[in-house]
């Protein structure tokens, strides 16, 4: 625990009787105020925050891309990038940034990469979750982040699920489960 800020007074003034009880009740102001002085430091402490805070830090940033129901870690890694996404804002790594504070694998490949129109781009999204409608309000959000003059062309969503079976290709198995990964691929474009 923090001593009181009376205790830093000088001797001195402790022994005047005239002085004193002002002191104490300075001293008792000065303790609340001090013990307040841990919320000022706001960004530092991203990872404590409780989510209200977070909505509140993220309306006051002007963050476009942040949704308030996106889950708590998904809003500490969106507000920890915004600030390196507003300097590179307009470009291929804020928008890649961006994305991947919310799906930790995604890739954005310009019109070059891909023989496309210039100023044009795709998005390709890992989404483990499957999670199609969060993916759409995402991308839906990429506007913030990318050059006015860049065009979406179109997004690949690749979901990836499991699927348990006892039985794949005709080989059977006895009284075991296989677990198969597979990728299904949808393209949906921005509109």
């Amino acid at each position: 625990m923090n001593k009181s800020v009376y205790s830093t007074f000088p001797p001195i003034l402790k022994n005047d009787v005239d002085f004193d009880s002002t002191a104490k009740a300075i001293s008792v102001r000065l303790d609340e105020n001090l013990s307040l002085s841990e919320y000022a430091l706001v960004y530092s402490r991203i990872d404590s925050l409780p989510e209200n805070a977070l909505d509140i830090l993220a309306y006051d940033f002007n963050i476009g891309w942040y949704d308030y129901s996106y889950s708590t870690e998904e809003k500490r890694r969106i507000i920890r990038e915004a600030f390196k996404i507003f300097r590179f804002i307009g470009t291929k790594y804020a928008v890649e940034t961006a994305l991947r504070s919310i799906y930790p694998v995604a890739y954005v490949r310009e019109w070059f990469e891909y023989g496309g129109k210039p100023y044009h781009f795709k998005v390709e999204i890992h989404d483990s979750a499957n999670d199609r409608e969060k993916c759409a309000k995402t991308i839906q959000k990429v506007r913030f982040t990318k050059n006015v003059r860049s065009v979406l062309d179109e997004t690949v969503y690749i979901a990836a699920a499991q699927i348990k079976a006892s039985a794949f290709s005709g080989a059977k198995t006895v009284g075991q489960s296989v677990n198969i990964h597979c990728k299904a691929v949808n393209y949906f474009k921005e509109g």
